[in-house]
């Protein structure tokens, strides 16, 4: 099983996948590869999905499944910015970048953790800019452990407010790309998930859903729009 992949689409694919795990399952099929990840804790998890198009080369005519340890695929994206070629021969993966070379022993795919995503239905749909969401959550970094996001035919709002400080943004319907609302929702996620999922995503906009209590579906667009991610926040309910 050989392939190329370009050194951004890689980076690009690693980082949103160390928000919440160090080892993971990647599957790889005719029509290109899969991965879903659940963090150790359970509150968050996400599926990968890249086409064969996102990739400069790809041949794979059946379906593989192997596991890799992330921190070592970091370690030799460091100063790497050519295409990568990976070429996978039993429990070994090579990957050979310009001059630089590296082989790793793959993991066992049947002691990774697979989570069972269901399809989730919710009611309410918000499309926006993701540096405005961004630096919602970014403002009340400092302020908090939990963030509230509230959803409601006026706008969306995030409210991050400790025992002494407060931060708030309001994006009103007007300068939101696409607002469906059909019951007002509000729920509280945690601080730290909502930063480090929002910190590697490069997509223009994001897609996300939400209703009161529920898990929160947060949809994106990668490596120039050959994959998409789909993540799934648990809320923190008192």
């Amino acid at each position: 099983m050989r392939m190329k992949i370009s050194a951004k689409n890689m980076k690009e694919i690693v980082e949103i996948l160390k928000a919440l795990v160090d080892e993971t399952k990647i599957e790889l099929d005719e029509e290109g590869m899969k991965i879903k990840a659940i963090d150790p804790g359970h509150v968050a998890m996400a599926t990968v999905e890249l086409s064969r198009e996102g990739f400069v080369e790809y041949e794979v005519n059946e379906k593989n499944v192997i596991g890799i340890d992330l921190n070592k695929i970091i370690d030799f994206l460091k100063n790497i910015n050519e295409d990568i070629e990976i070429i996978v021969d039993g429990n070994k993966a090579t990957l050979n970048a310009g001059y630089l070379s590296k082989t790793m022993a793959l993991l066992d795919p049947g002691n990774i953790t697979v989570p069972m995503i269901k399809n989730l239905e919710l009611p309410n749909k918000v499309v926006l800019e993701t540096k405005e969401l961004r630096a919602g959550i970014r403002a009340g970094e400092n302020v908090t452990d939990n963030m509230m996001i509230q959803l409601s035919p006026e706008g969306l709002r995030l409210i991050a407010k400790g025992e002494e400080d407060k931060t708030e943004l309001f994006l009103p319907k007007e300068i939101l790309k696409e607002l469906e609302c059909k019951s007002e929702a509000k729920s509280t996620y945690p601080m730290d998930y909502l930063l480090a999922i929002t910190k590697p995503i490069s997509s223009e906009n994001i897609t996300v859903n939400l209703d009161t209590d529920r898990p929160m579906k947060i949809e994106f667009d990668i490596c120039d729009g050959k994959g998409k991610v789909n993540y799934l926040l648990a809320p923190r309910i008192e």
